[in-house]
């Protein structure tokens, strides 16, 4: 920008300087003790945790707070065209996850709901448009090129777990934990390259990543074959595994990625309300007690029909077997075990 208000526009150095300064705080915000929260500012103990907690989070911070100023026009009225050009990037670079907080959203609803909302969004842009308006609609642009953006995108809703920094309000400190939690695992299985490569610089862990899903295929930390929907293995085509060595995540993982968390939610949401119709049926006291839990497990049975065997249904033998309680046998013998060493 200094260049172009020197070269270009003929300003000043001063005024080029000044243009330049203000270019940079327009599209990176002022970074520093003085653009920080109130409660992130104090110098006690507290606030210097609170800080450290912000840190690398404030450009999420900052972005929400300049769409919503930008809401408000200079006559007062709410104007839209610059949120609207800046969700309008998002959704073309990143796809229906790259909008402000709504992959997350939507994974909370599919554990809550049991809708597997996404792969509804996706089957519906390819019944539309075929597989490159699918493509396009959830990953967006660059996805057609056979990389995934939408995770560097993403916009997520911070929480305050330690265990996956890419939604968490950690920051880099966060992710230098997962990264050292990850290199101890995998000594743990013995598994020395994987620790290499997990525990190496950013950009030479792609290159490790992208030459062992090239040759071997991708696998996940534990050595599971990851497959895509089709059920087949993934393996980086030369042009992928080009990609994943520059950085980009090769589209087939992201899908997969995103069809594997769905499915999760689904399988956790359907298991809550079948131990919970265990536990009624347990507790029923009378028939008719138990007539209505009956009834309850029908129209379980009914609404996990669509998913074809993928969640499992109820039947008269697990009823019958969520009466069987025996002694962990585990529980039995770690107990004799220390009840022997007491005795000698």
């Amino acid at each position: 920008m200094f260049r172009v208000a020197r070269n270009e526009q003929k300003l000043s150095y001063d005024e080029a300087l000044e243009k330049a300064r203000d270019y940079v705080y327009d599209t990176h915000y002022l970074y520093g003790k003085a653009n920080l929260p109130s409660w992130a500012r104090s110098g006690t103990t507290g606030g210097a945790i609170a800080r450290t907690s912000y840190t690398f989070r404030s450009f999420t911070h900052n972005y929400l707070i300049s769409m919503v100023r930008s809401l408000k026009g200079p006559d007062g009225k709410i104007a839209l065209d610059v949120v609207a050009r800046s969700l309008a990037y998002l959704v073309l670079f990143g796809g229906a996850a790259g909008l402000p907080f709504l992959d997350d959203l939507l994974d909370e609803l599919e554990k809550i709901l049991g809708v597997p909302f996404r792969t509804n969004m996706r089957k519906a842009l390819k019944g539309l448009g075929g597989e490159m308006l699918e493509k396009f609609g959830m990953e967006g642009l660059p996805a057609l090129l056979g990389v995934d953006l939408s995770g560097s995108l993403k916009i997520g809703l911070p929480n305050a777990s330690l265990k996956g920094t890419e939604e968490t309000i950690y920051g880099v400190y966060g992710g230098l934990f997962d990264k050292g939690q990850k290199v101890l695992d995998a000594f743990s299985r013995d598994d020395i390259l994987r620790a290499i490569e997990v525990g190496s610089p950013a950009f030479i862990e792609n290159l490790f990543k992208a030459y062992r899903m090239y040759e071997q295929g991708a696998t996940t930390p534990t050595g599971k074959i990851i497959y895509d929907e089709e059920g087949k293995p993934i393996q980086l085509t030369a042009g992928e595994a080009l990609g994943q060595a520059a950085g980009f995540r090769p589209e087939r993982l992201a899908e997969a990625g995103m069809e594997k968390r769905v499915l999760t939610n689904i399988e956790g949401h359907y298991k809550d309300i079948r131990d919970d119709l265990y536990a009624k049926y347990r507790l029923a006291l009378t028939e008719e007690e138990r007539q209505k839990v009956l009834r309850d497990v029908e129209r379980y049975n009914l609404e996990v029909m669509k998913y074809q065997g993928a969640i499992p249904r109820i039947s008269k033998e697990t009823l019958r077997r969520s009466f069987i309680q025996k002694p962990e046998k585990s529980f039995t013998r770690f107990e004799q075990m220390y009840a022997q060493q007491e005795a000698r």
